[in-house]
């Protein structure tokens, strides 16, 4: 674990400790897509930034490491929270997690609230 003076490691502890953890497959991604994913989500105005844990120390993480940096992404969610944990070097640099229950769906094609099809 982090030093756990990092502030996103608390939300981290909570997650790992929750009886409903579910731990997705892992995966690698490059840096540059991980920063452009993580950096647009923060602007994102569909997310409430009060409802994040870790996001802003992520970016910040990302943004100091070398481009051929290999990163291993851990998807986890449980009931309250969903998100990605970030390994290198077998240690865990970071986490981003959203609240859950945020998105909804609806069938067919909808472009500025009109269902085309």
């Amino acid at each position: 674990m982090p030093a756990s003076r990092d502030v996103w490691t608390q939300g981290l502890s909570e997650i790992f400790l929750s009886d409903s953890l579910e731990i997705g497959v892992s995966y690698d991604e490059s840096l540059s897509l991980l920063l452009s994913k993580y950096r647009s989500r923060k602007r994102s105005t569909e997310i409430d930034i009060s409802d994040s844990q870790g996001l802003d120390a992520l970016i910040k993480r990302l943004a100091a490491l070398k481009d051929n940096t290999k990163i291993i992404v851990f998807p986890l969610k449980n009931r309250v929270m969903s998100g990605h944990c970030f390994i290198i070097d077998d240690e865990i640099i970071g986490c981003a997690f959203i609240k859950r229950g945020r998105a909804c769906s609806q069938e067919g094609l909808w472009i500025k609230g009109k269902k085309l099809c």
